[in-house]
């Protein structure tokens, strides 16, 4: 038996734990606890449940009692759940406090207060690279460049931190400074941005010579869906005869816009399946009417996730050509289950995702069809990059033009 005043606290201590998994955050207390007395009557399962979550409470009411200055109960508690999900060991799930989702769902429609640039971490050093730049943004202000890595952020230590902790480092208040180290050809720059309004359109098409079309999606957020409906109409409109389709040093995104893009270039058919750890199976279908006009896509390591599901449905159907080298491996996906009662969010990795042919490529990677590397001068300075030097932009254009003849 335990006392009533420790029993409470141990169910609230239950209730916030086991809320964690549910999507609305609601719980029943009255189903948990039936009072009497000084004294609390629980069942076997409560028990154990109790017994389960009693350290974490223990070390709650330690700090609170005993902590030479007085601790903050909510950031303990955020701490606390951020803390569970950590002991996942994954890195693309996460809980969000409520500014954090707010922020998060800001960047995803792609208006947001920041310097404007894509990162990317490198699975092996850890290092955060920029990978894209965008026009008329602080960060092309002070001559950021692709390939810089950021060394720091405002003088903190970037090691042992995760993607989007560092992220929300470099984002901030509107007018608000950031102070970034910069590590660029053995050189170690400091710039400082004032942070502004980044809108940022995630596709940027535009006819090439011989009556063909590039288009690149950057990310599948915000409002890439849309821009890229525009880019396919106007490419169709001025009479292109095939399309580069880039991919390179794209992250992914959202499963609801990747999957109406990869409609307009595929065939009636599957697009992409996931499986979750119960056997449930969800499909994505694509109908009859598609592009119909020569293919190639661009890919390299850095195209991940999202990139990865269109790329492996174009390469299954043969609906296009893949060109550049192996892309990241990231094929799994990630749910996000907001709580109401304040906006916070839990993001957890939920189900695994399959090319139509049935390829999971978590960990592996898409090969492309033909493999072109990137000279070593231009991966270490990619600003010198053209069209015209490209080697695999350039066998894109190869392979679209021998299939147009």
């Amino acid at each position: 038996m335990y006392s009533k005043q420790s029993v409470v606290r141990l169910a609230i201590v239950l209730i916030l734990a086991t809320a964690i998994f549910s999507v609305g955050g609601t719980v029943l207390v009255s189903s948990i606890l039936q009072l009497s007395g000084e004294q609390v009557a629980v069942s076997a399962d409560e028990y154990a449940s109790i017994e389960r979550f009693a350290r974490l409470d223990d070390v709650y009411q330690r700090i609170m009692k005993n902590y030479y200055e007085t601790p903050d109960g909510e950031k303990l508690i955020n701490g606390a759940i951020k803390g569970m999900v950590e002991g996942l060991d994954d890195p693309y799930s996460r809980y969000y406090t409520p500014e954090e989702y707010m922020e998060s769902q800001q960047d995803a429609e792609g208006l947001y207060y920041g310097i404007g640039v894509v990162v990317s971490m490198d699975k092996e050093t850890h290092q955060l690279n920029i990978i894209k730049v965008y026009s008329d943004t602080p960060a092309q202000e002070v001559d950021l460049r692709k390939g810089d890595v950021i060394a720091s952020v405002d003088g903190a230590d970037l090691s042992g931190m995760e993607l989007n902790e560092i992220t929300a480092l470099i984002k901030g208040e509107e007018l608000s400074q950031v102070k970034l180290t910069i590590l660029r050809d053995g050189q170690t720059l400091e710039k400082t941005l004032t942070r502004r309004q980044v809108t940022v359109d995630r596709v940027e098409w535009h006819m090439m010579a011989d009556n063909i079309g590039y288009i690149q999606i950057s990310e599948f957020r915000g409002n890439a869906l849309e821009k890229m409906e525009a880019a396919i109409a106007e490419m169709k409109d001025k009479g292109a005869k095939g399309i580069v389709l880039d991919l390179r040093d794209n992250p992914g995104g959202m499963m609801d816009i990747v999957v109406p893009i990869a409609d307009m270039l595929l065939p009636e058919g599957l697009i992409v399946y996931t499986e979750d750890v119960n056997g449930n199976r969800r499909e994505e279908k694509s109908d009859a009417e598609m592009l119909g006009l020569p293919l190639t896509v661009l890919i390299n390591g850095n195209s991940a996730s999202a990139s990865e599901i269109l790329a492996g449905a174009i390469q299954d159907y043969g609906a296009g050509t893949l060109i550049g080298t192996t892309t990241y491996g990231k094929g799994i996906v990630q749910s996000i289950m907001p709580y109401k009662e304040d906006g916070a969010a839990l993001q957890i990795t939920t189900s695994r995702y399959f090319t139509p042919n049935g390829r999971n490529i978590h960990g592996e990677g898409i090969a492309p069809d033909i493999t072109v590397e990137m000279p070593e001068e231009l991966l270490k300075n990619p600003q010198d990059l053209t069209e015209e030097n490209d080697p695999q932009l350039q066998k894109a254009l190869e392979v679209l033009k021998s299939e147009i003849k």
